[in-house]
């Protein structure tokens, strides 16, 4: 570890010096007549050009390090401000599982984004293995109209009945009909209900979801589905949100902090385009 951010420090004072260069040389230029009529401009970009010249490779694996150590620093604090937040976030989520569990997730997620629906799925299906696991999934609509409307509807489900949403939820995540209007209507009837039962708690629901969505640009959440493990007064981002890393994380198991590209949120069920919080 040691080393490595040693040689990180090293290769970015590297690219310190050739800012420095640059800076000095055109106040050089600036100043009064250095090296013929280029401009102080010509002369900075010659330096840096140079310098890149002489070694593109460190310059580039010191932009690169810089940027994961700025990453890694955002993580570790958006990590603790889940942990500083966790009963608000409790408390604004619709809730599955133990409420009384050690081992706790708390998840933004976009009813509509593809990846969100496949961790949905390992949700319903981690809940059947492990009784003691408590999800708080707080539904954000970064997606377009159709992830607000089911967003509005998830919450609508959960207030009318906390025992059916999660059927409903399930039912939703495995159906292979787009979700229109009628689509809802299908996904309602299969747990019993229907849109004139849950008609007036659309509005209260879409209060939720621009509230969630405030939180996380607030705790500034990079993506979805965003999942956090959190115990006692700790939470680490989960880092593939699937069903063996979420039954690992629930027996205590470690929690990778890392998440590649292609684990992003990248879109919908049906039809859009997926995006990042904050986008």
């Amino acid at each position: 570890m040691e080393n490595k951010c040693g040689s990180t420090f090293s290769k970015i004072a590297v690219v310190l010096s050739v800012i420095a260069i640059a800076i000095a040389t055109y106040c050089c230029c600036f100043k009064g007549p250095c090296g013929g009529d280029k401009t102080g401009d010509e002369k900075i970009k010659e330096t840096v050009i140079s310098v890149i010249k002489s070694d593109p490779q460190m310059i580039m694996d010191a932009m690169g390090e810089g940027i994961a150590k700025k990453r890694e620093d955002a993580i570790k604090q958006l990590t603790k401000d889940i942990a500083a937040n966790k009963e608000a976030l409790s408390k604004m989520s619709i809730t599955f599982g133990d409420k009384t569990a050690k081992s706790v997730f708390i998840a933004f997620i976009d009813p509509m984004c593809k990846h969100c629906i496949e961790f949905q799925k390992d949700v319903t299906k981690a809940l059947k293995a492990k009784k003691n696991t408590c999800f708080h999934l707080l539904p954000v609509a970064v997606i377009g109209e159709d992830s607000v409307a089911m967003a509005k509807v998830y919450y609508a489900v959960y207030e009318k009945s906390p025992e059916k949403a999660l059927s409903f939820v399930e039912y939703v995540v495995n159906s292979t009909d787009a979700m229109d209007k009628d689509g809802i209507e299908k996904a309602l009837k299969s747990v019993g209900l229907s849109s004139k039962e849950i008609e007036s708690l659309l509005p209260e629901g879409n209060k939720k979801i621009i509230a969630n969505g405030k939180k996380a640009e607030e705790l500034k959440i990079p993506f979805i589905p965003a999942v956090f493990s959190v115990i006692g007064n700790e939470a680490e981002i989960v880092k593939s949100p699937n069903l063996d890393s979420i039954l690992r994380t629930a027996d205590g198991g470690p929690t990778n902090i890392d998440r590649s590209p292609e684990e992003q949120s990248s879109g919908p069920k049906k039809s859009g385009e997926d995006k990042k919080l904050g986008s």
